[in-house]
């Protein structure tokens, strides 16, 4: 399962790349276009990113109509970094490029069985070929967008005083304290909802997960055991973290999953000192800023360039 987590983590990263050119299209950057058949690539990545991560894609309502939206919006800036590339000479690695694509091929043929699969590539208007052409296709605009990346923020780097500022703002990062939990992994937020309300006036007894362990919607229900801060999603993690013992996490939502902690021990140590941990703090401080600074240059290379998306069409 962890491999198909990893794989799903894969395919959401090539959803930020993909452009072509033709008369026909969703969004324009310039004289490169977004078409309905590139539309339906990157609706058919998604739907395959969902199955191996386990979680429902939005299929309607406001959901729905914000997924399409960030997936546009991540063709868009795709193409607008794509054109950077270009003309700053910037190439990918061709080879690891392939490779990364024949492993997301086979494992979307060993998530699916024959049958399932034609079904969806018919929905989409997809057939094999097609889909490992795509895949092929996505994977080497990545390996630019990541070469361009190193390139634009090479010079980046961390002053002492910005060490010790990231160190002194993160502790909760460098120290090995714990938190003893249980609680809920839930696919949707409308279940998790539901749930809570019902949880919040039982006891933390074993009996409120087994109640619940098998209803559609719960990825988990049982004993986290002792959590490091960096074992969950930060949210979730500060959630853990702030509540006292004895007490229930507020709901948290975040990469399309939401979670429920119920805390019943701690054990909270001091922080690592900043001398014993200074290669980490380096480390994350310079990738804080690097995407800082990369961020902003997206920004502004957006403004250089000419944009029409048509969000109705989608």
């Amino acid at each position: 399962m962890k491999k198909f987590r990893w794989i799903a983590v894969l395919i959401s990263v090539l959803l930020m790349v993909g452009c072509t050119s033709s008369q026909s299209y969703l969004a324009k950057v310039d004289e490169v276009v977004i078409t309905e058949e590139e539309w339906k690539g990157q609706l058919l990545l998604t739907q395959i990113s969902y199955d191996l991560s386990q979680t429902p894609m939005p299929s309607t309502g406001e959901a729905y109509e914000n997924l399409k939206k960030n997936l546009m919006d991540n063709l868009l800036e795709s193409v607008v970094l794509l054109e950077e590339a270009q003309e700053r000479a910037v190439e990918g690695d061709d080879t690891a490029a392939d490779e990364e694509a024949r492993m997301l091929m086979d494992a979307i043929t060993t998530m699916y069985d024959e049958g399932t699969l034609s079904e969806l590539l018919d929905e989409y208007d997809m057939d094999p070929e097609k889909l490992e052409a795509l895949l092929v296709k996505r994977s080497r605009e990545n390996q630019v967008i990541y070469e361009l990346y190193e390139e634009v923020t090479k010079e980046v780097s961390v002053s002492q005083t910005e060490m010790e500022e990231y160190y002194n703002g993160h502790l909760k990062l460098f120290n090995y304290s714990t938190v003893h939990a249980k609680g809920f992994v839930f696919a949707d937020l409308e279940t998790a909802t539901a749930v809570e309300k019902d949880v919040r006036e039982m006891d933390d007894g074993q009996e409120v997960f087994e109640t619940y362990k098998d209803r559609d919607g719960v990825l988990f229900s049982g004993d986290f055991g002792p959590v490091f801060y960096t074992d969950v999603e930060v949210p979730f993690a500060d959630a853990l973290f702030d509540a006292a013992i004895g007490e229930w996490t507020p709901l948290v939502e975040t990469d399309g999953r939401a979670y429920l902690g119920y805390v019943y021990g701690k054990e909270p140590m001091d922080p690592i000192p900043l001398e014993e941990v200074s290669d980490l703090v380096q480390e994350r401080a310079l990738s804080e800023k690097r995407g800082e600074f990369y961020r902003t240059f997206v920004e502004d290379a957006f403004e250089k360039r000419d944009v029409d998306v048509h969000y109705d069409k989608l």
